[in-house]
C-alpha cells in the first residue's frame, strides 16, 4: 500500500484500490491485472505499479485539461452514499483570477453553481469542471485554482462537529448539524417530496458500544440503546446548532464520549431520516470558589489551620500548601497536605512556615489559593506590610483582595480607573489589627452601580504606608 495526502493505495484483488480519508471515507476501484504481490508508489495524480517485470501508470483522479479552451475537468466525482444525495453545489474555491465552475449532472451542465443543484436520479455521474479565463493585459497574473470544495446535501441531516462549550461547568457540548434534503421553502420542494417539519436528537447510553461510524439512513435507531434528548422545528436553514446535555464530563481520568444522532421528521408519520451517529464530550472548564475564611494558629510544635467549607456543588478536596514567606508561589504537584475537612494540624508547622488552601473540583480543576485571613498565637512569624494580587484575577463578578499589616494601623482601599478617577472606596481609615486581613469587592461603584469591564488600579493607604496593584474585571 501507499499513501499520499488524504489518499491510500491498496492492491486488492486483481484491483487497485483508492480510498479518499476524512470524515466520510470513498473509495474507486481501478480494475487492472496485478500480482498479489505488486508494488505501488504514488506522485502527484499517478500511481505507479508493479507487475512482474513490467511498471503500469495509473492515472486516478482522471482530471483532464484542454489547451483548445482553456478548461479543467474531472469525472466519477466520489461521493459517500451517493444513492442518499439529493442537491449539490460548489460552496469554496481557493483561486486567483477569473474562473468559470460548472457541475455536470448526467450530461447536463450547471455553470457557477453557488446555489444548490437537484441531482436527481443521476447521483453517480456528476462530474465538475472548470474554465480558465485569461487576462491579455497581465500575462504574468493568470488565473488559477489550488483547491474547491463540493457540498452534497442528503436526504438526512448530517452532524458537522460536536465541540466542548468552554468556560461552562461541564455536562453539556454544543452540537451542529447540516440541514436535510426537504428542509426547504415550498417552491424549492421537488415534486411528491416530504417536507422536513422537525428534527429530534437522540443520545446513546449504552457504553459498551462504539461510536458508530458512516452508517446512512435508517429506518429505525441505529444500534444501541437510546434516549430522546430534545426536538426543533425546521426553519429551511442550511444548519442548525443546538446546546446538549452529555452523559458526563471528560476529566483528569480519561474521556467519556457521549454518541448522538439527528431525525428529521416530515408531516408523514413514520417517514423520517436518520443521521450517522457521531461522538464528542465535555468538561468542566470552571475552577471551584477560593477558600475563605482561613486561620492559622501558632503553636510552635505544630499549627492548626480553619477554614470555610466550599460553595461548589462539584468540590472535592482540599490542598494546603505550605511555604517560607507569605506571597510564595504554590506547586500545584506538591502539597503539603489534601483533606476533605475544614481543619488541619500541621505536625510539621513551626513559627517560620506560611500556609495557603486551594480547592479542586471532580473534574481536577483547582482554584487559586488563599491566604490567610487571621493569624493567632505569640511568636508568630513577622507580618510585614504587604498589598497582595487580589484572587482570582480576571474576576467576574468577585474577587478577594488580601494584606497584612506589620502593626495596628488605620487603613484605606480604594479603586481607581486608569484615567485616575476614584470608583469605589472599600475602606475609609478603618482600624485593624496587626496581621493578614482580606476584602471582597463585587466589581461595583460607591453607588452600587456595577462598573464595566477593563483594568482597574487597587491602593493600599495607611499612616506613611501605600502600595497599589492592578486587577482586571472581564464581562
Amino acid at each position: 500500500m501507499a499513501l499520499s495526502g488524504r489518499d491510500l493505495y491498496v492492491i486488492g484483488d486483481d484491483l487497485l484500490v483508492q480510498l479518499r480519508l476524512g470524515p466520510r471515507t470513498v473509495f474507486d476501484e481501478f480494475s487492472r491485472d496485478l500480482y498479489a504481490n505488486s508494488a505501488i508508489a504514488v506522485s502527484g495524480d499517478h500511481v505507479l505499479i508493479s507487475e512482474g517485470q513490467d511498471l503500469a501508470l495509473c492515472e486516478t483522479l482522471n482530471r483532464y485539461f484542454d489547451v483548445d479552451d482553456n478548461s479543467v475537468s474531472g469525472y466519477c466525482i466520489p461521493v459517500a452514499d451517493a444513492g442518499s444525495v439529493r442537491r449539490v453545489r460548489i460552496v469554496n474555491s481557493d483561486q486567483v483570477g477569473y474562473l468559470t465552475w460548472t457541475i455536470i449532472i448526467g450530461g447536463v451542465y450547471h455553470i457557477d453553481p453557488d446555489e444548490w443543484i437537484p441531482v436527481g436520479h443521476c447521483p453517480d455521474e456528476i462530474a465538475w469542471g472548470m474554465t480558465i479565463h485569461p487576462d491579455p493585459a497581465a500575462p504574468r497574473n493568470q488565473p488559477g485554482c489550488s483547491s474547491f470544495e463540493i457540498e452534497w446535501l442528503y436526504d438526512y441531516p448530517v452532524i458537522e462537529s460536536i465541540a466542548d462549550i468552554p468556560g461552562d461547568q461541564g455536562g453539556r457540548v454544543s452540537l451542529r448539524f447540516a440541514a436535510a434534503h426537504g428542509d426547504e421553502t415550498p417552491d424549492l420542494l421537488d415534486e411528491g417530496q416530504e417536507p422536513v417539519t422537525s428534527y429530534a436528537l437522540f443520545r446513546r447510553y449504552d457504553e459498551a458500544l462504539p461510536a458508530a461510524g458512516d452508517e446512512g439512513p435508517r429506518a429505525s435507531y441505529p444500534p444501541g440503546e437510546w434516549h430522546y434528548v430534545m426536538d426543533m422545528p425546521a426553519m429551511t436553514e442550511d444548519g442548525y446548532s443546538l446546546v446538549v446535555p452529555t452523559l458526563a464530563d471528560s476529566n483528569e481520568a480519561g474521556v467519556t464520549h457521549s454518541v448522538f444522532f439527528v431525525r428529521s421528521l416530515t408531516a408523514t408519520p413514520g417517514v423520517f431520516f436518520d443521521s450517522p451517529p457521531d461522538s464528542g464530550y465535555s468538561v468542566d472548564n470552571l475552577a471551584p470558589n477560593v477558600p475563605e475564611g482561613l486561620v492559622v494558629e501558632y503553636a510552635g510544635d505544630g499549627n492548626d489551620l480553619a477554614w470555610l467549607e466550599s460553595e461548589a456543588e462539584d468540590f472535592r478536596y482540599f490542598k494546603i500548601y505550605r511555604g517560607s514567606t507569605p506571597d510564595f508561589t504554590v506547586d500545584p504537584d506538591n502539597p503539603a497536605h489534601m483533606t476533605t475537612a475544614i481543619a488541619w494540624t500541621d505536625p510539621l508547622g513551626d513559627f517560620e512556615v506560611y500556609y495557603k488552601v486551594a480547592a479542586v473540583d471532580f473534574a481536577g480543576n483547582e482554584s487559586p489559593a488563599a491566604s490567610p485571613t487571621g493569624l493567632i498565637g505569640v511568636g508568630g512569624p513577622p507580618v510585614p506590610f504587604a498589598l497582595l494580587q487580589n484572587v482570582p484575577n480576571p474576576f467576574n463578578p468577585r474577587t478577594v483582595i488580601a494584606f497584612s499589616l506589620s502593626e495596628a494601623a488605620a487603613v484605606t482601599l480604594r479603586i481607581f480607573d486608569l484615567s485616575g478617577r476614584e470608583v469605589a472606596r472599600l475602606l475609609d481609615a478603618a482600624p485593624h489589627d496587626p496581621g493578614s486581613h482580606e476584602v471582597s469587592w463585587e466589581g461595583r461603584d460607591g453607588g452600587g452601580r456595577r462598573l464595566a469591564a477593563g483594568t482597574y488600579i487597587y491602593r493600599l493607604e495607611t499612616a506613611g504606608r501605600v502600595e497599589t496593584r492592578r486587577m482586571m474585571l472581564v464581562k
